[in-house]
């Protein structure tokens, strides 16, 4: 199927699986794509304005020139590419954990530990336990470095390494569903 230079706004393609086909210059604009598949497919230069990604896959997708907005949700924060940055994730106790990443640190190959909160931001705690895996504990002042290793291709679903977002409530919103 060929989907270039298709008009989808305000379409609702979540759960669709997108496969062997063209979405080059498509304009999914203001549509729900929560939980689809676009794995593998060519969408340069296509308009994502507005657009919800919740759980979405896309990686392998030729993703340049994509246009986005402050209304896309779950596209991907982008990341710096020099310098250190500031991150966020929530733990299985839904604390949010304040994670520095360093400029050597490969985009989250490890990063330390700056703060943990509630969400109201009333309470501090020393500790926090991860979403998925309760073993791996994240501590104030401490570095943590990912037991499954690191994968500096941040479209893979369920790839290794320290996930976060670079907005502390998308963080939050991830943490509690409320998306």
């Amino acid at each position: 199927m060929d989907f270039t230079d298709a008009n989808m706004d305000h379409r609702n393609v979540s759960r669709c699986f997108f496969v062997e086909c063209s979405m080059r210059g498509v304009r999914l604009t203001n549509a729900d794509a929560s939980d689809a598949s676009f794995r593998e497919l060519d969408m340069q230069d296509s308009d994502f304005s507005g657009t919800n990604f919740y759980y979405a896959a896309l990686e392998f997708s030729n993703l340049e020139n994509v246009k986005v907005n402050e209304k896309t949700k779950w596209f991907g924060d982008a990341v710096p590419q020099k310098g250190s940055f500031i991150c966020w994730k929530v733990g299985a106790n839904h604390r949010v954990i304040q994670l520095l990443v360093p400029a050597d640190a490969g985009r989250a190959e490890f990063a330390k530990v700056l703060s943990i909160t509630n969400s109201e931001r009333t309470q501090d705690f020393t500790w926090e336990t991860a979403m998925v895996d309760h073993d791996f504990v994240y501590e104030v002042g401490k570095t943590v470095y990912p037991d499954n290793g690191f994968s500096a291709y941040g479209w893979m679903d369920d790839s290794p390494g320290l996930h976060f977002f670079m907005d502390r409530d998308m963080a939050e919103a991830f943490g509690t569903g409320n998306y």
